[in-house]
Formats: structure tokens, sequence, C-alpha cells
């Protein structure tokens, strides 16, 4: 084979060679991307907070209470407690700072006085801020809340003849007896041995809607809602 017949197959094959080593370098290039990414992904969970704000449980066995307000739009209201739990999920310990409570209607949000009565830990103590949550960890909390409830149930409870209602669950089975619940719905009592062990209520029923929010030291907010029946269920 003569010299320049073999430099045109060598030439002819050149283009080929190319391809692959600058394929090669391309696929290098996007490996050290990818581990670039994941490097700065990794850091970016490892740093970030990761709060949830679980449970939503009404406590039915807490004392009951009327409590007049004063207040034009919502009269009166009954202490009503729900038990938390919040979970840091993240990598790093989270400082909660401080906590905002709302209310919401179909009108918007709205905050009044009464509505707040306090965050309180597992224990029953007012929680202390800032409240340090390990990485992992988890907190029980009972926020109490002044729920306003409909002028035709305050009136009914206002009338009550007989002993005091010793919780908050007589009192719902009181007005579920008189087909009423807090909300002015009309409910129906479940009736066991002529007594009232609970209470049905039509889907699109009115109900509260809260919003707990809790606040970290970086900034960070971490929310939840919470319902009356919704929580019941």
């Amino acid at each position: 084979m003569s010299k320049r017949r073999r430099q045109h197959i060598v030439n002819k094959k050149q283009p080929g060679g190319w391809l692959r080593q600058n394929t090669i370098a391309l696929i290098a290039l996007l490996i050290s991307a990818g581990s670039l990414y994941v490097s700065f992904d990794a850091k970016r969970l490892a740093e970030r907070e990761d709060v949830r704000i679980l449970g939503g449980q009404v406590r039915q066995d807490t004392n009951f209470e009327l409590i007049k307000t004063g207040l034009p739009l919502y009269s009166v209201v009954v202490p009503m407690r729900w038990d938390l739990v919040v979970a840091n999920n993240g990598q790093r310990n989270v400082s909660i700072v401080r906590y905002e409570l709302k209310h919401f209607t179909e009108k918007g949000s709205d905050q009044f006085t009464g509505l707040d009565r306090g965050l309180y830990l597992a224990n029953g103590s007012p929680t202390d801020f800032p409240l340090l949550i390990p990485a992992g960890d988890t907190v029980k909390f009972t926020v109490e809340i002044g729920v306003p409830i409909d002028s035709k149930a305050g009136e009914l409870i206002a009338n009550y003849q007989g002993p005091p209602f010793r919780s908050l669950r007589e009192a719902v089975y009181y007005l579920a007896k008189n087909h009423l619940d807090f909300f002015g719905n009309e409910v129906d009592p479940v009736l066991s041995n002529g007594e009232v062990t609970g209470l049905s209520v039509k889907p699109r029923s009115k109900e509260p809607i809260f919003l707990l929010q809790l606040e970290s030291a970086r900034g960070g907010n971490f929310w939840d809602a919470m319902f009356w029946y919704r929580a019941l269920r």
C-alpha cells in the first residue's frame, strides 16, 4: 500500500477519533457538574429548615367555660384546646422564636381580643421562647383558642338550668340534644340507651378555621390549619 493511500485512510479515521475524545470529555464534564450539583443540593438540604405541624386533636375533656368578650362581632367565646405535634424533619436544630394565631372566615382572616389564650407544652406549662427543637426531634404543644360561637348556641347555654357542665363534651351533647351545635348548624343527636353519645352534622355545615404559624430564628415560617369537625374525626 502506498504512503499516500495510508495517509488517506488515517485522515478518514481521524474524525471518529476526535468525536470519541470529545464525547468522553463531555461525559466527564457532565459527571463533574452532576457531582457538584449533588454536593450543592445535599448542602442545601442540610441547611434547610423542615418543620411540620401535625395533629390538631380537639380536647373535649377540658373544663367548659362561656366567656363574654364585649365585642360586637364575637360577643361570646368558648375556650377550646387543640393538641399538636411539631416535628423537626430537617438536619439541623431549629429555634422557634414566636407564634401567631389567626381566625379565618369567609371574608378573610382576623384577630380579636380573647382569640389567643396561650401556647402550652405537654406538661401544661406556658411555652417560653426561644424554643429549641433538635434535628429529628418532636415537641408536643397545646394551643388554647377562644372560639366564637353562634348567638343561638350562646343563648341556649346561658339559659341552661341544670348542673354545671363538667366538660366541653357535655356542653356539645347538650346542644346536640337541642339539634344545634356551637356554630349555629342544625345537627341530629346520636343516642344510646336514651343518652347522647355523639352527633350527626351535614357535610356543608359551618365550622371555624384557625391558622397557627411558627417562626424560626432564621426567618422560617411553618403553619397548619386547625378545624373543629375535621379534628373531631
